[in-house]
C-alpha cells in the first residue's frame, strides 16, 4: 500500500517539476459501465473526475500529457428484487458499484488543427487504484429491507482487484492559450473480479474542462 502512494507521489511530483511551461488542473463528469454481471439489468453510472496534468511538448506536434488525479468509475444494476430473510419477495430497487480511483495516465497528444483553437487527439495508457468501494442500495417500490444502505466492497480474494490498467483516448480543444475542453473514454483491459464465468472490466466516456496555470 505505501509503494502504490509513494509510485503516485513521486510521479504527481514528476508532473509539476518538468512541466513547468504548461501544466494545469481539470475537473468533469463521466458515464461510467462495467462489463460481465451476465443476466442481469445494467445501467451507467455518472461520477466525477478531478486531476492535475502537464504538457510536454515532444517536437513540433506531438506532447505528453501526464496526468494524475481522482476518479470515480463503477456500474449500476436496476430492476433488483429484494428478498426477506426467508426468501419472500419485499420490494424491487438498485444497487450501485461506486469505486474511488487515483489514476494516472500518460498519452500522447497530437496537434491536428492550430487556427483559432488548438485540436489535439491523443491516446495512451492508464493507471489507477481503487482506494475503497461501496455498494448503494436504493428501493424503490416495496418495504424497504433491513441491511444497511451503503455497504463496502471487499477486495482481495473472493472480491475486486484494487488496481486497473487500460487505454484511453481524447480529443481536445485548446482555446485563448488558457482553456482546454476534453472529450475522453477509457477502456479496460484488466478483469477486476475474481471470477471465472464473467470478465469484468471497466469502460467510461466523459467530458472535462482544464485551466492551465502557466
Amino acid at each position: 500500500m505505501r509503494k502504490v502512494f509513494l509510485l503516485f507521489f513521486i510521479a504527481s511530483h514528476s508532473i509539476l517539476a518538468t512541466s513547468q511551461k504548461r501544466w494545469g488542473v481539470k475537473a468533469g463528469a463521466t458515464v461510467n459501465n462495467q462489463t460481465g454481471f451476465k443476466n442481469s439489468d445494467k445501467k451507467a453510472l455518472t461520477s466525477a473526475q478531478v486531476s492535475f496534468f502537464g504538457m510536454l511538448p515532444l517536437g513540433n506536434s506531438f506532447f505528453l500529457e501526464p496526468s494524475i488525479g481522482y476518479c470515480s468509475k463503477g456500474s449500476r444494476i436496476a430492476s433488483l428484487t429484494f428478498e426477506d430473510q426467508l426468501g419472500n419477495p419485499i420490494g424491487t430497487g438498485t444497487m450501485s458499484l461506486r469505486f474511488d480511483y487515483i489514476e494516472l495516465s500518460v498519452p500522447i497528444q497530437y496537434l491536428i488543427a492550430n487556427n483559432r483553437a488548438k485540436l489535439f487527439l491523443g491516446a495512451g495508457p492508464y493507471f489507477s487504484y481503487a482506494m475503497n468501494g461501496k455498494e448503494i442500495w436504493k428501493n424503490v417500490s416495496g418495504t424497504p429491507s433491513n441491511e444497511p444502505a451503503k455497504r463496502n466492497i471487499q477486495f482481495g480474494n473472493n472480491g475486486y482487484e484494487h488496481f486497473d490498467v487500460g487505454l484511453g483516448g481524447s480529443l481536445s480543444a485548446q482555446i485563448q492559450d488558457k482553456w482546454i475542453a476534453s472529450i475522453n473514454c477509457e477502456f479496460g483491459v484488466t478483469n477486476i473480479y475474481y471470477s471465472e464465468q464473467n470478465k469484468t472490466r471497466n469502460v467510461s466516456a466523459g467530458i472535462t474542462i482544464g485551466y492551465f496555470f502557466h
